[in-house]
């Protein structure tokens, strides 16, 4: 394979993500024309941006098949996008899942995860009338993410919080602690994304627009943080 540098890696694989994680509104129909633009950030790290990496796996600029990543994201979008129902969407999507790919595991379970919350789990129709069977798929990609070090804390918090009372709070505290742990290691704090010495290190040019991307996913994953911690706190004063 043609070696690859690693912002030509960052630039296609976060158009996808971007596009997943904006319309993750909460609404039937989330807006998908938000004014956010997709952010091309180096690769920094054993994994790429908006990908966690579970222990043992990561991406890196000589192992990456961008084209396969980028048909198989594709994929498994169209899956859910174009069945008639949710079901019909989790039975695509799993049977994906359970196929051979030479795309890394943790990464299709996470654009699974992402597109299906974008489409089901997180809209208003989703929470009408929770059923046994609902909660399990919830579980099912919330703990996609987990396992798999995302760092998209909102997206986790939501899945949380519909599963309360269906998971053990053990449970639900240990995916909690896992996230909040994930999207520090990604996101760090506020402070550090805006003109902090880390930031500086990633890349002596920075792509236009990164910091102001960075801040406000920063920022996002910071207020998810807090939420967790909240949840964390109120289960283990229960104990």
């Amino acid at each position: 394979m043609t070696p690859i540098d690693s912002r030509t890696i960052s630039s296609v694989v976060i158009l996808f993500l971007s596009a997943s994680i904006v319309g993750l509104t909460g609404c039937d129909n989330p807006d998908r024309s938000s004014e956010e633009k997709p952010d091309s950030p180096p690769m920094t790290d054993a994994s790429m941006r908006g990908y966690g990496s579970p222990p043992g796996d990561s991406l890196t600029p000589g192992n990456v098949d961008l084209e396969q990543i980028s048909e198989e994201s594709s994929t498994i979008a169209k899956a859910a996008e174009t069945a008639p129902t949710w079901k019909e969407a989790h039975q695509n999507v799993r049977g994906i899942l359970s196929s051979s790919s030479t795309v890394p595991q943790f990464v299709r379970e996470q654009d699974a995860a992402l597109v299906m919350f974008r489409e089901y789990l997180n809209t208003d129709r989703w929470r009408d009338r929770l059923s046994q069977e609902k909660l399990e798929v919830l579980g099912f990609y919330t703990d996609l993410l987990v396992e798999n070090r995302s760092p998209e804390s909102e997206l986790v918090y939501t899945g949380l919080r519909g599963l309360d009372g269906h998971w053990s709070d053990q449970r639900i505290i240990e995916a909690a602690e896992t996230t909040i742990q994930a999207a520090k290691q990604r996101y760090g704090s506020r402070e550090k994304t805006k003109g902090s010495q880390s930031d500086a290190s990633e890349s002596k040019n920075p792509t236009p627009g990164l910091a102001e991307s960075k801040e406000r996913r920063a920022a996002r994953a910071l207020q998810a943080n807090h939420k967790l911690r909240k949840m964390v706190d109120r289960k283990q004063e229960k104990r």
